[in-house]
């Protein structure tokens, strides 16, 4: 059980640059609403014992605050309404469970009585709330301090609470909140396909807008209570992608959508729970290699697939003689990283036992088939053995997620530097200022040693009357490649960063 207090909900969550989410399903927890976990709070109290709460565990002992988002299970509510018939408010519980249908708020002629899961009781008289809108401030005053289990919404504040006024008394019951236990996943291959589809229906209707228009033309972008947030990181702990291949393609089209908003890039780090603790004639290593094979990525050619990573390994879990994947532990030390750094053969610490003993050729395999392989290492103890994306083509210098990571950070240094600039006319003048201050951070940025060159271009747009064009090329060590860049400056708006 918790309360407000136990939680942080997006009007008190700072905005931090970059945000490493949790995205999934739990027995607790606000639905559908972005949160954070107030330190020293048990995250079992609010989430319930589930794989969301795992990864908030490992997150945390690493020093990360994630910010969560739960999409099952529902809030039980109820309206208030007047003898006339009109609704004049609705009550929220807090939490989402079932148990919260136990919640009854008793309307009498002088106050309501608020009757908590446990028996709890709060009173507001109307005389000390004349209003509507009094009364839900108290009741939501209430409970932002942890002092009571519901919320309210009222439709009009100004609606004087002697307009309830009854003589008989009356009760109003919350009714359809809901745990959405069977959601959870067990993440031991006994979740039924109709289960699975469930789950990532519910994360797609959560994250992402799509359309079909009457020419059938499809599109999609990110949407949803995430929206607000500048996110680096996203882990889905629920879904092992040998149960749906869909989810790399929702996670994808979400984390590209993302990247082009807040021109940071964001990438989704999925996991396996396919493991082999040692070869036999019962569990040969074949067959799992080649299954996870077959659902790999040769056939992602799509470029959402550069926003999605995929994780085999497999460790205990808290509880013993559970298992879970190692995909959380990766995606915290990746998250940790500078953004100019792979992951590749980078320590992920805290591994007491790896089940996914693969054999060397298989580890080639399952990396030429887009998957990151954690293996035990002599000097590191357990590493990434190659950090990529999971799209069918590895030559493409994108497909290295730590560079698109760097391009996008150090592009939109480059270019937010001139936002002073914005507003501006493209003059002579104001072009060479730009291209000085252009060139001093361009030169600032090759003494970090991160790339072996970066080229502009500045100009004037032919076509639009003081429109400013930036180019930029980033040219990266050892590769045959270049990361390029544009920008567009004008009078009335903000920059605007494409890539290709």
């Amino acid at each position: 059980m918790y309360t407000q207090k136990h939680i942080q909900l997006p009007s008190s969550v700072e905005q931090g640059d970059n945000y490493f989410v949790i995205v999934g399903f739990a027995l607790n927890g606000p639905v559908d609403r972005p949160f954070m976990i107030r330190d020293g709070v048990n995250p079992y109290d609010v989430l319930g014992k589930c794989p969301m709460a795992e990864s908030y565990i490992i997150a945390k002992s690493k020093g990360v605050s994630p910010l969560m988002l739960r999409v099952n299970g529902s809030h039980s509510s109820n309206v208030l309404e007047l003898s006339s018939g009109r609704d004049i408010g609705k009550f929220i519980s807090v939490e989402a469970t079932d148990e919260c249908n136990q919640i009854r708020v008793s309307v009498y002629s002088t106050h309501i009585k608020v009757t908590g899961m446990l028996g709890a009781q709060r009173y507001y008289l109307f005389s000390d709330y004349p209003t509507i809108g009094k009364m839900k401030d108290a009741i939501n005053f209430d409970a932002y301090y942890g002092n009571g289990e519901i919320t309210m919404v009222s439709y009009d504040d100004d609606i004087l609470c002697s307009s309830v006024v009854t003589v008989n008394p009356f009760d109003i019951w919350l009714k359809l909140g809901d745990d959405g236990a069977d959601i959870i996943a067990s993440l031991d291959g006994t979740d039924s396909q109709e289960t699975i589809q469930k789950q990532v229906n519910l994360i797609r209707a959560s994250l992402l807008d799509e359309e079909t228009s009457l020419e059938g033309n499809y599109s999609y972008s990110h949407g949803g209570e995430l929206t607000p947030f500048n996110i680096d990181t996203v882990i889905v702990p629920d879904i092992p992608i040998e149960n749906s291949r869909l989810i790399a393609e929702v996670m994808g089209k979400f984390c590209e959508s993302k990247s082009s908003d807040q021109d940071s890039f964001c990438s989704c780090v999925l996991g396996s729970m396919y493991f082999a603790e040692e070869e036999s004639e019962d569990y040969p290593y074949l067959p799992m290699v080649q299954d996870l094979i077959n659902k790999g990525a040769s056939t992602n050619i799509q470029s959402y697939y550069l926003n999605t990573e995929v994780v085999v390994g497999v460790e205990e879990g808290n509880d013993e003689g559970s298992k879970i994947p190692l995909a959380t532990k990766f995606a915290v030390m990746r998250y940790l990283l500078p953004v100019y750094l792979s992951a590749t053969n980078k320590e992920i610490t805290d591994i007491d036992t790896l089940f996914s003993t693969l054999r060397k050729e298989h580890i080639a395999s399952l990396a030429a088939s887009g998957y990151i392989c954690i293996v035990p290492s002599i000097r590191r103890g357990f590493v990434a053995y190659k950090s990529l994306a999971f799209i069918a083509n590895q030559e493409l210098i994108m497909s290295k997620p730590h560079f698109s990571r760097a391009s996008r950070h150090y592009a939109n240094y480059i270019i937010g530097s001139l936002d002073n600039f914005i507003g501006e006319p493209a003059n002579t003048l104001q072009l060479n200022a730009m291209e000085q201050l252009l060139s001093a951070n361009i030169e600032e940025l090759n003494r970090l040693d991160i790339f072996k060159h970066i080229e502009y271009l500045i100009s004037v747009s032919p076509t639009k009357v003081n429109e400013v064009k930036l180019q930029l090329t980033f040219v990266i060590y050892g590769e045959v490649e270049a990361i390029r860049t544009s920008a567009s400056y004008d009078p009335i708006r903000k920059t605007v960063i494409a890539w290709s």
